[in-house]
């Protein structure tokens, strides 16, 4: 195995996105097989509330990314040189 010695960022983003997906739906699955009938409570995440609840939280991700780019050009705006 190759290893690129240009790069010492460690994992890359995307690797991580997926690893991350991977452990959420290992969990997902261990706790929908402990559980087994007793997860009543799951019945209040329907997908509409989910997709809705997806769009809010990205509305929100964006917003503050906006408002952290226009406060990173107006602190670079204001520096001398």
């Amino acid at each position: 195995m190759r290893k690129n010695s240009d790069t010492d960022s460690g994992v890359c983003q995307q690797c991580l996105f997926i690893r991350f997906f991977v452990l959420g739906a290992l969990v997902l699955l261990a706790v929908g097989l402990a559980a087994g009938e007793n997860m009543q409570f799951l019945g209040m995440f329907t997908p509409t509330r989910v997709s809705a609840g997806i769009i809010v939280a990205g509305g929100f991700m964006s917003a503050f990314k906006y408002w952290l780019w226009r406060r990173e050009l107006a602190e670079n705006a204001n520096e001398p040189g």
